[in-house]
């Protein structure tokens, strides 16, 4: 049995600015999808502050459906202790070769980053420490009303 296709272009569509709130100190960040729409991912931006603890950490930013992996962006520079980066992730960005500029990390997004309701986004620093804290962490999304 085949499933109905729907098309997103014809259907009316709207932007939310979420701020999520900071998780804590040591702990990553995950915020759930509301269940009325569809939502493309356009950005989202934190500041990832580091603690003193001398070990790199690796910042992957995921789009999960219930415990599945649908999109994963991952920085291809590791942060050391001590420092303090805004991560820009984005659809449209050119990372080819990734620096540090002014103290920010741009990195890149699938331009069809697509979240059914109820899926979820996180961060996923490998070596976090205690004392590393992610605050400021703002999404931009385009939601689309579910075809009925």
């Amino acid at each position: 049995m085949s499933k109905p296709i729907y098309s997103i272009i014809d259907q009316p569509f709207g932007l939310d600015v979420i701020t999520i709130p900071d998780p804590g100190a040591g702990l990553n960040f995950s915020f759930l999808m509301p269940f009325e729409y569809l939502y493309r991912l356009l950005s989202v931006e934190f500041l990832f502050t580091t603690d003193a603890t001398v070990i790199n950490r690796l910042v992957t930013f995921t789009g999960n459906i219930g415990s599945k992996a649908i999109n994963r962006s991952q920085s291809s520079l590791s942060q050391a202790a001590t420092k303090a980066y805004t991560y820009s992730i984005c659809t449209r960005q050119i990372a080819f070769v990734a620096a540090v500029l002014n103290d920010r990390i741009s990195m890149s997004l699938s331009q069809d980053f697509l979240l059914p309701p109820g899926s979820t986004v996180s961060s996923d620093i490998d070596s976090i420490q205690a004392g590393d804290a992610i605050t400021g962490i703002v999404l931009l999304l385009q939601w689309f009303p579910i075809p009925k």
